[in-house]
Order: C-alpha cells, then structure tokens, then sequence
C-alpha cells in the first residue's frame, strides 16, 4: 500500500479549515457576550442615574431599582460563566489547530524530502543510461 502524502495532507487541511471556522464561530460568539454584558451594565447605570436624578424616590421605585440591579447581576454572573467557557474553549481550538498546523508543515517537509529523493533517484538512472549508451557508442567507432 502506496503512502498518499498529498491525500493525508489535503485532509489535516480540512481539519484545519473547519477548526478556523469554528474558532471563528467561537470568536465572534465571545464577542457578543462582551457587548452584551456592557450593554446590561450601561442599562443598569442608566436606570440607577435616572432614578437617583429625579430626585424623591418612592418605595416602590426603590424596590424596582432593587430587582434591576439583582437581576443584572445575575444576569452578568451567567454571561460571564458563558464567556470563561468560551475562552477556554478558544483557548482549546487554538491548540489543536497549532497542533494540525505543525503535523502539517512536518509531512510538507517528509513530502518534499521524500520528492528529491525521487528526483535524484531518476536522475541517476538516467545518467547510468546515457553512460551506458555513451560507452556503447564509443566501443563502436573503435571497432
């Protein structure tokens, strides 16, 4: 059985396509969680500055302004649960894909050794035939 280095390679390849768009995915994910959070945090700022720039708050206004900034909280806490697995699974694609990366370039090199090997190989078995012809042709303008 024939070894395809071609075939082997344009496989790790694929891997390594699929990991980017996956990283990519994870990426862009990440950073929606980001501006979510800012944007829970400008609300909740908002709403507090707001409240406390009226002036007279209410009991019942308090309490609002309470269940805001506890369910922002809570609501962060989860978004930042969410972004810590994120980054750690980033942080995983981004190993493998070096990994891939690096078994790539490593059969790149075996490959392109392995093709001068050829190359020389075929080199020689010429050169043996053109010898051999060159001494045949020369044995006959002896004789």
């Amino acid at each position: 059985m024939k070894f395809r280095f071609r075939v082997v390679i344009g496989y790790l390849m694929g891997m390594e396509d699929r990991l980017v768009m996956e990283l990519s995915r994870l990426r862009r994910e990440a950073e929606s969680i980001r501006s979510e959070m800012e944007s829970v945090t400008l609300g909740v700022r908002t709403g507090v500055a707001r409240a406390v720039g009226s002036g007279e708050l209410w009991g019942g206004e308090v309490q609002i302004l309470g269940y805001l900034v506890e369910g922002s909280r809570v609501r962060l806490a989860d978004l930042g649960r969410r972004l810590e697995y994120l980054e750690r699974e980033i942080e995983e694609k981004r190993d493998q894909l070096l990994d891939l990366v690096k078994r790539r370039k490593g059969l790149e090199k075996l490959r392109a050794r392995w093709l001068e090997k050829i190359m020389l190989e075929r080199e020689r078995s010429e050169q043996r035939f053109l010898d051999e012809i060159g001494i045949r042709y020369f044995g006959r303008s002896l004789v």
